[in-house]
């Protein structure tokens, strides 16, 4: 009797496991993403890629590689080389932003001009456009992948970017 009821129990066992095992692998596939082509694919894991290692990454390792082709628009529309007190400044802005940035739009084809904004530039043309606008940083790329990501910042650290934006860029 003590060695049916252990086999009865066993067997609701198994039955209650294979029946979770059931709905989790249903719930699992109920929740998929549906499929993409790959063109689709190849665009959200490059747009994944670029927010996971922030869209600055890119710009950043650039100028530390070939801090030549690169420079600035100053507010009088003159074209300055990237200094030291500017590189450091990107680099914060880049360290406060981590893992905040998502997608606005994948082109920046119809983006307004809004005022005071950092114009990095490679080669003397247009790459990057950074805005600090109020809590949030916007960047605009212009080079290689085109896009617009935003960052919400805290208000604290965006007043602490703002004030420590070197001279020429603003």
């Amino acid at each position: 009797m003590l060695r049916q009821r252990a086999a009865e129990a066993l067997q609701r066992e198994a039955t209650d496991s294979a029946a979770a095992s059931g709905t989790a692998n249903a719930q699992a596939f109920a929740n998929a993403a549906p499929p993409q082509d790959d063109a689709t694919a190849r665009r959200e894991r490059r747009t994944s890629d670029l927010v996971s290692g922030g869209p600055l990454a890119r710009p950043l390792a650039s100028i530390a590689a070939e801090p030549a082709r690169w420079a600035h628009l100053a507010v009088t529309g003159d074209s300055v080389p990237i200094d030291a007190p500017l590189r450091d400044w990107l680099a914060s802005l880049d360290a406060a932003s981590a893992g905040l940035w998502h997608v606005v739009a994948t082109t920046t084809a119809g983006v307004q001009a809004r005022a005071n904004p950092i114009v990095l530039t490679r080669d003397g043309r247009v790459a990057s456009v950074i805005r600090l606008e109020g809590d949030r940083v916007v960047f605009e790329s212009r080079w290689g992948s085109s896009g617009v990501f935003e960052a919400p910042l805290a208000p604290a650290i965006a007043a602490r970017l703002r004030a420590a934006l070197p001279q020429p860029s603003r």
